[in-house]
């Protein structure tokens, strides 16, 4: 038996890195744990994401510095494991603004073998058990997928940053109630306080861009709510 072969049902990984040395020095470790697959770059001619329970993907490999572009071409193609992103930027803004893009987890380079071991399986694992929860939420035509993070509405397919995905959770799942401003920067921004022109702002590119929808997020004060499209202000 090989000792240093992953057990038999473990987890698979697609890892898109274009640094071939840290591969080598990092695969050996990774690979007492997970299967792994490796790929140099992440573009359309990648192998298909089909069967891989997590997508692990170099920063530098990422146009514009955006974990968005990773999140929606894993998605369109119907991938519904862990997304997370490996960089040698330790920085924690940097951190913060990449998992606000919807990706699992933000990895560190330079972490020690053990942790980034356990953070690898531990969104692995959140992940598959989301999977198994219900995974839609629906009002009034639109469709929200839980797993993939978009919106299904009229026979189309609208992809969500991760803002725009929890905060149109959170009012689909509240209908017909009233959000304060002061639980929605907590429950979507993670934070205690968002300006109001954030607010606002996204409010607006959520309507903008669900324009056929029949309802409209609506702010009253310091109160968010959805309302009829043609309901009078």
């Amino acid at each position: 038996m090989d000792l240093n072969s992953p057990p038999v049902n473990t987890a698979r990984i697609l890892w898109f890195e274009d640094d071939v040395r840290f591969v080598e020095q990092l695969q050996p470790h990774l690979s007492t744990h997970f299967q792994i697959d490796h790929v140099c770059e992440f573009n359309e001619d990648a192998p298909p994401s089909d069967g891989y329970d997590a997508a692990l993907v170099d920063l530098s490999l990422l146009k514009e510095n955006s974990s968005q572009l990773v999140v929606e071409k894993l998605r369109a193609k119907g991938f519904c494991g862990a997304i997370l992103v490996l960089s040698s930027d330790e920085s924690v803004a940097t951190k913060v603004r990449f998992l606000r893009q919807g990706i699992n987890d933000y990895l560190w380079k330079t972490m020690e073998i053990p942790e980034l071991q356990a953070r690898i399986q531990n969104a692995i694992e959140l992940q598959s058990s989301s999977k198994l929860r219900t995974h839609e939420v629906s009002r009034s035509g639109l469709t929200l997928d839980l797993v993939t993070q978009k919106a299904h509405l009229g026979g189309q397919i609208y992809v969500l940053t991760r803002v725009e995905f929890r905060f149109l959770h959170l009012l689909l799942t509240h209908h017909g109630e009233l959000i304060p401003v002061s639980e929605l920067a907590h429950k979507v921004w993670d934070l205690n306080y968002v300006d109001r022109g954030a607010q606002d702002t996204l409010a607006w590119k959520l309507n903008k861009k669900l324009n056929d929808w029949n309802l409209r997020i609506r702010r009253t004060g310091d109160i968010f709510r959805l309302v009829p499209k043609d309901q009078p202000r």
